[in-house]
């Protein structure tokens, strides 16, 4: 993350998404933690910071807002606290990775992105109300990064 950007009221997504996932990976160390952000006008979410062991495998993965086990915890606006990663990340799961927990990221009733940590094996349920928890925070900060952003990209109609 960004010192200066933080100072300087200008985070960024990839900023947020290390913050959380320094945080998570202290609670659940094994896990691989993902931060999705929604593009509305194609319907589906991006992993825009991913963090952990099975990086590789769900960096710029993109999920259509519906489907898989991300697309429908964004669509359901319902969280998944145990599941098998496999309906994410299908035939691409990598080994060590068995089981998923995703939360929608939910800021003034509408979704901003989904928090999904995949994992070798279900989170404590402590571990998956520490997530859910946090979710609501994490929501609040990508939709005040989303609206900075729109502010500095059109700033006629941000203040309309």
């Amino acid at each position: 993350m960004s010192l200066a950007r933080l100072a300087a009221g200008t985070p960024t997504l990839a900023d947020i998404g290390a913050l959380a996932a320094g945080h998570l990976q202290h609670i659940a160390p094994e896990a691989t933690v993902a931060l999705f952000g929604l593009d509305e006008t194609r319907s589906q979410l991006t992993a825009q910071h991913v963090a952990g062991p099975a990086a590789a495998a769900v960096s710029g993965l993109t999920i259509r807002l519906g489907d898989r086990l991300t697309g429908w915890v964004g669509a359901n606006l319902r969280g998944m606290p145990s599941a098998n990663a496999r309906l994410d990340l299908l035939d691409g799961t990598p080994a060590g990775v068995a089981a998923a927990c995703a939360m929608p990221l939910v800021a003034d009733g509408a979704l901003v992105g989904v928090l999904t940590l995949y994992a070798p094996a279900a989170l404590s349920d402590d571990q998956a109300r520490t997530v859910e928890m946090i979710a609501p925070q994490l929501a609040a900060a990508v939709a005040a990064v989303e609206a900075a952003a729109a502010r500095r990209s059109d700033p006629v109609r941000a203040t309309r």
